[in-house]
Protein backbone atom coordinates (compact mmCIF):
# COMPACT_ATOMS: atom_id res chain seq x y z
CA UNK A 1 0.00 0.00 0.00
CA UNK A 2 2.65 2.74 0.41
CA UNK A 3 4.15 2.02 -2.56
CA UNK A 4 0.88 2.96 -4.58
CA UNK A 5 0.26 -0.48 -5.84
CA UNK A 6 -2.68 -1.68 -4.01
CA UNK A 7 -4.80 0.40 -6.09
CA UNK A 8 -2.55 0.96 -9.21
CA UNK A 9 -2.75 4.22 -11.29
CA UNK A 10 -2.12 1.56 -14.38
CA UNK A 11 -0.90 -1.05 -15.92
CA UNK A 12 0.51 -2.61 -19.20
CA UNK A 13 -0.37 -5.75 -19.96
CA UNK A 14 1.51 -7.95 -22.49
CA UNK A 15 0.08 -11.36 -24.02
CA UNK A 16 2.61 -13.94 -25.88
CA UNK A 17 2.02 -17.46 -26.37
CA UNK A 18 4.19 -18.47 -23.08
CA UNK A 19 1.12 -16.31 -21.44
CA UNK A 20 0.50 -12.94 -19.86
CA UNK A 21 2.61 -10.65 -18.47
CA UNK A 22 1.36 -7.99 -16.66
CA UNK A 23 2.95 -4.79 -14.51
CA UNK A 24 0.78 -2.75 -12.39
CA UNK A 25 1.83 1.31 -12.08
CA UNK A 26 2.16 2.70 -8.49
CA UNK A 27 3.24 5.80 -6.76
CA UNK A 28 6.28 8.52 -8.19
CA UNK A 29 8.40 9.31 -5.56
CA UNK A 30 11.16 12.01 -5.22
CA UNK A 31 13.93 11.64 -7.83
CA UNK A 32 11.87 10.72 -10.47
CA UNK A 33 10.71 6.66 -9.87
CA UNK A 34 7.95 5.10 -9.94
CA UNK A 35 6.87 1.44 -8.23
CA UNK A 36 5.95 -1.29 -10.26
CA UNK A 37 4.66 -4.46 -9.70
CA UNK A 38 4.23 -7.76 -11.52
CA UNK A 39 0.82 -8.84 -11.13
CA UNK A 40 2.00 -12.14 -9.99
CA UNK A 41 4.14 -11.32 -7.63
CA UNK A 42 4.17 -9.32 -4.18
CA UNK A 43 7.41 -7.37 -5.03
CA UNK A 44 7.85 -4.41 -5.79
CA UNK A 45 9.98 -2.57 -7.96
CA UNK A 46 11.61 0.45 -8.65
CA UNK A 47 11.09 2.07 -12.39
CA UNK A 48 12.99 5.43 -14.05
CA UNK A 49 9.58 7.77 -14.53
CA UNK A 50 11.65 8.53 -17.77
CA UNK A 51 11.29 4.68 -19.16
CA UNK A 52 7.42 5.13 -18.12
CA UNK A 53 7.07 7.94 -21.40
CA UNK A 54 7.61 5.13 -24.09
CA UNK A 55 4.29 3.63 -22.58
CA UNK A 56 1.73 6.24 -24.53
CA UNK A 57 -1.93 5.51 -23.84
CA UNK A 58 -2.73 8.33 -26.27
CA UNK A 59 -4.06 6.22 -29.59
CA UNK A 60 -2.83 8.56 -32.17
CA UNK A 61 0.98 7.95 -30.73
CA UNK A 62 0.05 4.11 -31.76
CA UNK A 63 -1.06 5.52 -35.77
CA UNK A 64 0.77 5.31 -38.64
CA UNK A 65 1.67 9.20 -39.25
CA UNK A 66 2.59 8.29 -42.76
CA UNK A 67 0.07 10.07 -44.98
CA UNK A 68 1.33 8.00 -48.18
CA UNK A 69 2.06 4.96 -46.86
CA UNK A 70 3.44 2.78 -50.26
CA UNK A 71 6.25 2.86 -52.12
CA UNK A 72 6.52 5.75 -54.46
CA UNK A 73 7.80 3.53 -57.39
CA UNK A 74 4.36 2.13 -57.55
CA UNK A 75 2.94 5.28 -58.81
CA UNK A 76 1.93 5.48 -62.33
CA UNK A 77 -0.56 8.27 -62.52
CA UNK A 78 -0.37 11.50 -60.60
CA UNK A 79 -3.26 13.96 -61.09
CA UNK A 80 -3.57 17.58 -59.24
CA UNK A 81 -6.90 19.23 -59.03
CA UNK A 82 -6.33 22.61 -57.46
CA UNK A 83 -8.57 25.92 -58.30
CA UNK A 84 -8.96 26.74 -61.79
CA UNK A 85 -6.43 23.72 -62.90
CA UNK A 86 -5.69 20.31 -63.45
CA UNK A 87 -2.89 18.83 -64.45
CA UNK A 88 -2.24 14.88 -64.92
CA UNK A 89 1.12 12.96 -65.47
CA UNK A 90 1.15 9.18 -66.30
CA UNK A 91 4.38 7.34 -66.09
CA UNK A 92 4.17 4.13 -69.19
CA UNK A 93 4.78 0.67 -67.60
CA UNK A 94 8.24 -0.13 -67.57
CA UNK A 95 9.75 3.11 -67.93
CA UNK A 96 10.98 5.73 -65.19
CA UNK A 97 10.01 8.84 -67.51
CA UNK A 98 7.20 10.58 -66.32
CA UNK A 99 5.01 12.16 -69.63
CA UNK A 100 2.64 15.20 -69.04
CA UNK A 101 -1.34 14.10 -70.66
CA UNK A 102 -2.59 17.33 -69.65
CA UNK A 103 -3.27 20.29 -70.09
CA UNK A 104 -0.26 20.41 -72.32
CA UNK A 105 -0.12 16.96 -74.10
CA UNK A 106 3.27 15.94 -74.57
CA UNK A 107 4.59 18.62 -73.07
CA UNK A 108 8.75 18.61 -71.34
CA UNK A 109 8.36 17.74 -67.72
CA UNK A 110 11.02 19.21 -65.03
CA UNK A 111 12.06 15.73 -63.93
CA UNK A 112 13.50 17.46 -60.94
CA UNK A 113 9.97 18.45 -59.87
CA UNK A 114 8.61 15.71 -60.00
CA UNK A 115 11.37 13.94 -57.68
CA UNK A 116 10.59 16.40 -55.55
CA UNK A 117 6.75 15.80 -55.45
CA UNK A 118 7.52 12.44 -54.70
CA UNK A 119 10.04 12.64 -51.83
CA UNK A 120 7.36 15.03 -50.26
CA UNK A 121 4.89 12.70 -50.55
CA UNK A 122 6.91 10.12 -49.20
CA UNK A 123 8.45 12.00 -46.61
CA UNK A 124 5.01 13.71 -45.34
CA UNK A 125 3.75 12.95 -42.43
CA UNK A 126 0.53 14.17 -40.30
CA UNK A 127 0.76 16.40 -37.63
CA UNK A 128 -2.56 15.63 -35.84
CA UNK A 129 -5.39 13.36 -35.78
CA UNK A 130 -9.22 14.39 -35.67
CA UNK A 131 -12.74 13.65 -36.54
CA UNK A 132 -13.45 17.11 -37.58
CA UNK A 133 -14.79 16.67 -41.85
CA UNK A 134 -16.92 19.98 -42.15
CA UNK A 135 -14.03 21.91 -44.65
CA UNK A 136 -14.37 22.20 -48.79
CA UNK A 137 -11.71 20.60 -50.51
CA UNK A 138 -9.61 22.88 -52.04
CA UNK A 139 -6.76 20.73 -54.17
CA UNK A 140 -7.12 16.75 -54.72
CA UNK A 141 -3.94 14.81 -55.45
CA UNK A 142 -5.25 11.45 -57.10
CA UNK A 143 -2.73 9.05 -57.77
CA UNK A 144 -2.55 6.07 -59.98
CA UNK A 145 -1.15 2.87 -58.35
CA UNK A 146 0.70 0.24 -59.92
CA UNK A 147 -0.29 -2.42 -56.98
CA UNK A 148 -3.75 -1.76 -55.26
CA UNK A 149 -6.41 1.12 -55.34
CA UNK A 150 -6.23 4.09 -56.51
CA UNK A 151 -5.12 6.52 -53.45
CA UNK A 152 -6.45 10.21 -53.29
CA UNK A 153 -5.73 12.65 -50.89
CA UNK A 154 -8.08 15.80 -50.65
CA UNK A 155 -6.58 19.28 -49.19
CA UNK A 156 -8.46 21.98 -47.31
CA UNK A 157 -8.18 25.06 -45.36
CA UNK A 158 -5.75 26.13 -43.33
CA UNK A 159 -6.29 26.27 -39.43
CA UNK A 160 -7.52 29.17 -37.64
CA UNK A 161 -5.39 28.92 -35.07
CA UNK A 162 -2.29 27.88 -37.13
CA UNK A 163 -1.81 28.55 -40.60
CA UNK A 164 0.75 26.75 -40.66
CA UNK A 165 -1.06 23.55 -40.22
CA UNK A 166 -4.14 22.90 -43.15
CA UNK A 167 -6.73 20.55 -42.90
CA UNK A 168 -6.91 17.09 -44.81
CA UNK A 169 -8.40 14.14 -45.01
CA UNK A 170 -7.37 10.35 -45.79
CA UNK A 171 -8.58 8.16 -48.70
CA UNK A 172 -11.19 5.66 -47.04
CA UNK A 173 -11.15 7.00 -43.61
CA UNK A 174 -13.28 9.37 -42.17
CA UNK A 175 -10.22 10.37 -40.12
CA UNK A 176 -9.10 13.81 -40.79
CA UNK A 177 -5.66 15.64 -40.45
CA UNK A 178 -3.52 18.31 -40.42
CA UNK A 179 -0.35 18.59 -42.40
CA UNK A 180 1.90 20.80 -43.63
CA UNK A 181 0.43 24.25 -45.30
CA UNK A 182 3.94 24.05 -47.12
CA UNK A 183 3.56 20.83 -49.03
CA UNK A 184 0.21 22.10 -50.63
CA UNK A 185 1.83 25.91 -51.60
CA UNK A 186 3.95 24.34 -53.68
CA UNK A 187 1.49 22.08 -55.53
CA UNK A 188 -1.64 24.61 -56.04
CA UNK A 189 -0.18 26.51 -59.40
CA UNK A 190 1.04 22.77 -60.36
CA UNK A 191 0.86 23.39 -64.12
CA UNK A 192 4.14 25.68 -63.88
CA UNK A 193 5.65 23.78 -61.56
CA UNK A 194 6.15 20.91 -63.32
CA UNK A 195 6.90 22.14 -66.61
CA UNK A 196 11.15 22.29 -68.00
CA UNK A 197 11.91 25.40 -67.70
CA UNK A 198 14.81 25.26 -70.04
Amino acid sequence: DPYGVKSPSGHLQIEADEGTFKLEFGSTSPGNITFVKIATSDQVYTLSSEALKSINTDSDHWRDPRVFPHATSDITKIQIVGPGNEILLTRPENTSTWVMNQPHQGARLDESTVKWFLQALAELRIAAFTSKNEFATQVTINLGLRKGQPYSLHLKSPHIDNPALLWAFLPNSETSISLPTAFAEQIVAPVKAFRNPY
